[in-house]
């Protein structure tokens, strides 16, 4: 019920408007620091701005939004989540 009430949470501030929503991008440990993230955000990214969309994430992980910050997102919002959750920073690109 907590995890329902989570993601239930986290939909409901994302952007109603057409955007594309980059999901769930993870290195392995063992490959960081050799561009593999900034390959696949801007793979991502390369998708919105063909169609001339923002695109949108979000994190949990603080260490994650200055990485993000480096490929052109801001944060739109930081909100603890409810029932004792972790701190979610929403994310945006506008198209350039």
């Amino acid at each position: 019920e907590r995890y329902t009430r989570f993601w239930e949470w986290v939909s409901a501030h994302e952007p109603t408007e057409p955007a594309w929503h980059l999901d769930t991008v993870a290195v392995a440990p063992s490959l960081r620091g050799q561009g593999v993230g900034a390959a696949l955000i801007d793979h991502g990214l390369a998708f919105a701005q063909r169609d001339g969309l923002p695109a949108v994430l979000d994190t949990g992980n603080p260490r994650n939004v200055p990485f993000y910050e480096s490929r052109g997102f801001r944060v739109v919002e930081a909100l603890e989540a409810p029932d004792g959750g972790p701190t979610m920073w929403f994310m945006r690109r506008d198209p350039v």
